[in-house]
């Protein structure tokens, strides 16, 4: 299991994060190439996983389908079961055979601690690049040009202008996080992407 740290950056020029990150004592360099990153997000049609994140539920699931590259080449992802408990969080995948239907294929499964009959509710995309510390136990993303609509758009409805950046770690390694986070001069905060997309495009 992992911690997951976020940052919401707003009204920061981007070359001034790449500066903190790359000038960091812990010597991060970058881990792959910038990506694209598509998902569709799934919940039962009273948003039982919107409210857990909402209400703050120790421990909570959310199923989405990602995968990489051109939002409209959706046949090479997967399905990930993404779930925390309090603070740390893990990801579990799951083959479908039809990604050409993926939402049938998702009702057709039972997820411990969701509801059945779970449906297509938002589509986002977003722009990532990877960082990586030279020990190799912290890792850094940085999420940019997000964009959401509601599942079944056919095109993106609304924009985040601000920037999100996650520090990844194993729960073995928190001791050290304050060794890392004291040299990035950005403040934590909670984010959810599919929070921010569902209240934006359905409230």
């Amino acid at each position: 299991m992992r911690y997951e740290i976020k940052y919401q950056i707003a009204l920061v020029d981007r070359f001034l994060i790449d500066q903190s990150i790359l000038n960091h004592p812990a010597s991060f360099t970058k881990a792959f190439p910038k990506r694209r990153v598509n998902n569709i997000y799934f919940d039962s049609p009273d948003l039982y996983s919107f409210y857990q994140n909402i209400n703050g539920d120790p421990d909570r699931t959310k199923v989405r389908y990602r995968w990489y590259g051109d939002v409209t080449n959706f046949n090479n992802g997967r399905v990930e079961l993404k779930k925390k408990k309090k603070e740390l969080g893990f990801k579990e995948y799951i083959d479908i055979s039809d990604s050409n239907n993926i939402e049938h294929e998702i009702r057709k499964k039972t997820f411990v601690g969701l509801p059945p009959f779970l449906k297509a509710t938002l589509k986002n995309a977003y722009d990532r690049t990877y960082y990586v510390s030279q020990n190799q136990k912290f890792r850094i993303t940085i999420d940019e040009n997000l964009e959401f609509s509601k599942a079944n758009s056919a095109h993106f409805k609304f924009k985040e202008e601000d920037i999100i950046m996650e520090i990844k770690f194993d729960q073995n390694d928190f001791d050290l996080f304050d060794a890392i986070n004291k040299y990035l001069p950005f403040r934590q905060t909670k984010y959810s992407k599919y929070a921010r997309g569902i209240t934006k495009l359905y409230f």
